[in-house]
């Protein structure tokens, strides 16, 4: 099985992972500043995978970094391109998602003056690219494993702190957190 897109998390689940509240991620989502191509179930929840979360991670550490979140989309290019060629195989586990970004850093700069977008390019960790002008220091460096890897560890451990009967019958976990509520903590229990 293809762990990198066929595991699916509910939306609670998925915006405790990424760090954003659920309205947040909604609201990315539903005014077409993030584009996925996210699972939706009949009755039209979203269903996240791995790949999803892995750039949903970027785009909200890039936003925290004061990046729009259009331009912060954009610039995921880069984990996006890994993402579509894992997602691809009827294998893969989630260790090769993980090699695959494990050497990429993104590396960015504010706009310009008079110009509009973000200067930004994926290198190699610890690589600085020439492209990037010495005379303005870097504003972000960004180590697409680590953002990763946060996401990952938050997910687990809210899971972790799960009892059986809070998991649906589709291995999901269900209602955990409301639109507008703010995150819950890990390893908190749901409110009714």
């Amino acid at each position: 099985m293809n762990e990198v897109s066929h595991r699916r998390f509910a939306f609670g689940t998925a915006s405790i992972g990424i760090g954003v509240t659920p309205k947040t991620l909604r609201n990315w989502l539903d005014r077409e500043q993030v584009i996925l191509e996210t699972e939706r179930t009949e009755g039209g929840h979203y269903r996240f995978s791995w790949s999803d979360i892995l750039v949903l991670s970027v785009v909200a550490e890039l936003v925290r970094c004061g990046v729009n979140v259009k331009e912060a989309y954009h610039m995921t290019d880069g984990v996006r391109m890994h993402t579509m060629m894992l997602n691809r195989y009827r294998n893969a586990p989630l260790a090769a998602l993980e090699a695959a970004i494990s050497y990429m850093a993104l590396y960015a700069q504010p706009p310009r003056m008079g110009e509009s977008r973000w200067y930004y390019g994926w290198h190699q960790t610890g690589i600085r690219s020439d492209d990037f002008e010495r005379t303005q220091p870097l504003f972000i460096r960004l180590n697409a494993a680590a953002v990763f890897a946060a996401a990952r560890a938050r997910i687990e451990e809210w899971e972790e702190g799960l009892d059986d009967n809070e998991i649906g019958p589709d291995g999901q976990f269900h209602g955990a957190v409301m639109d507008g509520a703010p995150l819950p903590v890990p390893g908190d229990k749901p409110t009714e």
